[in-house]
């Protein structure tokens, strides 16, 4: 279900994304924002009285796309802001999509294993404490429980770690681990890629990222 914009704010996400598609479709422009946009009245009355529709879409919003999407569309125009953002978050969260698909059988084998183990110590093994001559079955158990209890835990921490790092990036957390540093920074190599396609030269890209909150990266 589409999101509705707040109060202060003209337009959601999903409203901006729906014009770039209906974008160069041959609608009449007045047309296309009465189609697509809410508060088509308030957007028509402000660019009648000369603001821009790249400042519309951004006023007083705080999500990271709105931030990203004001930032290109000082450097380029709309349509190609709006696809560059596309494309960066597009970039970012397949790699984050493939990660949990390839970690999560093994994952889903770790957590069986551990709950058998349990399973094992909390049930059989208390039926069984009276015929086992050594305690050393007793510690194993034990050890292997804790063992994969910690692993799942830091599974788990890690993965949590790595959404806010890079999935939902936030500049206001910094890394603790080297090599979530360097998965972070595919991150910067998806944007230099988009931001690429657009600029004609390395030094405007880099300019346009420095703007984005990278600092994790060490830019």
């Amino acid at each position: 279900m589409t999101n509705k914009p707040s109060a202060t704010c003209l337009v959601c996400r999903e409203e901006i994304e729906q014009f770039q598609l209906l974008q160069n479709q041959g609608v009449p422009f007045d047309t296309l924002i009465h189609l697509v946009f809410k508060k088509d009245d308030e957007i028509l009355n402000e660019l009648k009285s000369g603001n821009c529709l790249m400042d519309l879409f951004c006023r007083n919003q705080k999500k990271l796309y709105f931030k990203y999407l004001k930032i290109l569309g000082s450097k380029m125009n709309l349509k190609e802001a709006i696809e560059c953002v596309s494309q960066i978050e597009k970039s970012s969260n397949v790699f984050f999509e493939q990660l949990l698909k390839m970690i999560a059988y093994p994952f889903f084998l770790l957590v069986f294993a551990y709950f058998m183990i349990c399973f094992f110590s909390d049930f059989v093994l208390v039926q069984m404490k009276d015929y086992i001559s050594s305690n050393s079955v007793l510690i194993l158990i034990q050890v292997l429980k804790v063992l994969f209890g910690t692993s799942i835990l830091s599974i788990l921490l890690y993965l949590g770690l790595y959404y806010l790092f890079f999935y939902k990036y936030d500049a206001r957390l910094k890394c603790p681990f080297s090599l979530m540093k360097k998965m972070i920074s595919l991150q910067f190599v998806c944007m230099y890629q988009a931001l690429e396609k657009t600029y004609s030269s390395t030094q405007e890209v880099l300019e346009t990222l420095s703007l984005m909150d990278f600092s994790i990266v060490g830019m």
